[in-house]
């Protein structure tokens, strides 16, 4: 069995192919979605909480809540996207000495530092609970979407998140093309046989960003012509 996740900048999600149809994983409220923050108590007790229970505590405490974090993969420090983070969120973004930013907050009386992908871990090891929780099994296989800006080191270092959740990252696309893949099964146009050349443009509606990409699927040839 494998584990779809889809590690969203805003939000989070994760389904299991079961039965011959998608389900959504969901968590004992009822919800599929899993809001992409990470609370670190000053306690250190628990070290961290994701999801909800996260994202209501920005209000009462901002600088221990990391999120959007995904906008911080592959960056470097001197990168203009970490500057202008630095002006929109309440927690501490540093470098760690090679150029490389990191999330800064107390816990336990001292300074902690953790790298985004660190924290994407968390969440994608919140995600791969669940599912055990949700199908009774011990899930170790992942494919896990993507912004669709992403390039092949960032996705290198989203593997490298999953293996720190404990995960096996089967592969790691971009949403757009996971798109794609879901609309040439259902038209049944990504089947070998069928040699019509298709395009099709995706909207993808984030949280936090607002992407239109151009596929062209030929076959089973997916390729991105336009991002």
């Amino acid at each position: 069995m494998i584990l779809g996740i889809d590690l969203g900048t805003t939000n989070s999600v994760a389904a299991i192919f079961r039965n011959g149809r998608v389900e959504m994983l969901v968590d004992r409220n009822g919800s599929c979605i899993t809001p992409s923050y990470v609370y670190f108590p000053r306690s250190g007790n628990p070290p961290y909480i994701c999801g909800f229970v996260a994202k209501d505590r920005v209000f009462m405490c901002p600088k221990e809540v990391a999120h959007s974090v995904n906008r911080l993969i592959g960056a470097k420090y001197s990168d203009p996207i970490v500057n202008t983070m630095q002006k929109t969120v309440a927690y501490s973004i540093v470098d760690d000495g090679k150029n490389r930013p990191m999330v800064a907050f107390q816990q336990n009386g001292e300074e902690k530092r953790l790298y985004p992908e660190q924290i994407s871990a968390y969440i994608l090891e919140y995600l791969k609970r669940l599912a055990q929780s949700f199908t009774g099994f011990d899930i170790k296989d992942v494919v896990i979407t993507v912004p669709a800006g992403y390039n092949q080191i960032q996705r290198q270092i989203v593997r490298d998140a999953a293996a720190i959740a404990g995960l096996n990252a089967i592969d790691v696309i971009p949403s757009p093309v996971a798109a794609a893949y879901a609309y040439a099964n259902v038209m049944n146009i990504g089947n070998a046989t069928v040699k019509d050349e298709k395009i099709v443009l995706i909207y993808d509606l984030g949280g936090g960003t607002f992407d239109v990409t151009v596929m062209k699927i030929n076959g089973m040839e997916f390729t991105e012509v336009a991002l």
